[in-house]
């Protein structure tokens, strides 16, 4: 019987040894899983951005990013409007004119799996940029008018457009402390809101609003509203912080 007690505490001593490693090495992945991530990186062709990641749990995080819309992200995008006959050729030329740079938003939840993970995002762009006037005359009535109307404001335009989106990652450790991480996402824009200004007597002008911004704007309407699907291909570095 005594024999049989020692080999049973033996037993019970493995068993709580197997089990105390076992807790300790759970809790040392929580940690990895519940670290904090900063990446950097790049949306074709959408835009360059920085994604602060913060993890809840191992299969759960938030993130909050800022993006940067330059060229040539900009012309690549309104090309590819133009062509899925979105909007003319005009309206390309006044956007690719005007749309030099941009500032996007982005909140997300991310469900991760081994070494995927999944994201659900809203995201606010913000696009400005302005336009000479003669220019947008140009452009819309095709004529060749030279710069005598410098002493005007050029056009102020500026686009709020938000929109929702999903996407598919995966984590490729390169290091201790970093990581490279490649997506595919689509999103889809919800509308805009644009405003156009010159702060000029051509502000009250009747045929300008209704003529030439109106066509532009329900030109843009159209698409931001009841298409504007926009696929990219993401690839960040990625810092574990």
């Amino acid at each position: 019987m005594k024999k049989k007690i020692n080999i049973l505490v033996i037993l019970l001593a493995l068993m709580s040894t197997a089990s105390m490693a076992q807790y300790r090495n759970s809790n040392i992945d929580s940690d990895e899983e519940s670290s904090s991530y900063l990446k950097i990186g790049t949306q074709i062709p959408f835009q360059h951005s920085i994604i602060y990641d913060h993890r809840i749990t191992p299969a759960f995080s938030i993130n909050a990013g800022l993006g940067f819309i330059t060229a040539p992200y900009t012309g690549l995008f309104f090309s590819s409007l133009e062509g899925k006959e979105s909007i003319s050729s005009s309206d390309r030329d006044v956007l690719d004119r005007s749309y030099q740079f941009g500032l996007s938003y982005q909140l997300g939840a991310n469900v991760h799996f081994e070494k995927n993970y999944v994201r659900l995002f809203g995201q606010l762009a913000h696009l400005n940029g302005d336009l000479a006037v003669t220019d947008l005359a140009n452009l819309y009535l095709q004529t060749n008018i030279p710069p005598i109307a410098g002493f005007l404001n050029p056009i102020d335009i500026r686009s709020n457009i938000p929109m929702i989106g999903l996407l598919f990652g995966r984590k490729f450790p390169i290091g201790v402390n970093s990581e490279i991480h490649l997506e595919a996402s689509l999103s889809k824009t919800l509308g805009h809101n644009t405003t156009y200004k010159t702060n000029t007597f051509i502000d009250n002008l009747g045929f300008v609003n209704d003529l030439i911004y109106s066509e532009l704007d329900n030109d843009l309407d159209s698409y931001f509203r009841n298409r504007g699907w926009i696929p990219s291909v993401n690839v960040y570095y990625v810092f574990k912080l």
